[in-house]
């Protein structure tokens, strides 16, 4: 048996992958690991505002050596050494 249907369906389109996950829970945590867990949201806001900052100065111009020095950039600020 086919089912018909009222009003065809063309021009069907797959949604994209998600690119990114959010997740919500609550923690139990100390004073001190809640400092640090701010500090540390703190330290990944500064260098997503600095990669944007630099995506922005780049312009329209987005090619694998301009990722690759912003990548070098945010690896130098972030490494502890």
């Amino acid at each position: 048996m086919t089912r018909r249907l009222r009003h065809p369906v063309a021009g069907t389109e797959e949604a994209p992958a998600a690119t990114s996950m959010s997740m919500r829970t609550r923690l139990r945590v100390s004073a001190a690991d809640q400092a640090v867990i701010n500090s540390l949201g703190r330290q990944l806001a500064h260098l997503a505002g600095s990669d944007l900052k630099a995506r922005v100065a780049d312009g329209g111009l987005h090619s694998a050596d301009t990722w690759a020095k912003r990548k070098r950039g945010i690896a130098r600020e972030s490494s502890s050494r």
